[in-house]
């Protein structure tokens, strides 16, 4: 069974892909600038202190975002998968 190789399509999308990956990290620092702005406005009253206590500490924000990270990475390649699997239904 033959497969079908990258195309020019192929690069198109793994080109707007990784364009909106930066763009999504990019507006991730600008909101987290502006986080770390408006508590810093308001450093008396909020801690690192009072962040663990509400359950916001670093290991559990990791594992947040992993899961975040792994589960849009995981449906990107399901549909990737599917796209190349209803390609070469299609030409066979």
């Amino acid at each position: 069974m033959n497969y079908p190789g990258p195309s020019q399509n192929d690069e198109t999308f793994i080109r707007a892909f990784f364009s909106a990956l930066v763009r999504s990290v990019v507006l991730a620092v600008i909101v987290l600038a502006v986080l770390a702005v408006f508590t810093e406005a308001r450093a008396e009253t909020f801690t690192a202190a009072d962040y663990a206590v509400m359950g916001i500490d670093a290991p559990t924000v990791l594992a947040v975002w992993t899961w975040g990270f792994g589960t849009v990475i995981f449906s990107w390649y399901l549909g990737y998968v599917a796209g190349v699997a209803l390609t070469a239904i299609r030409k066979a």
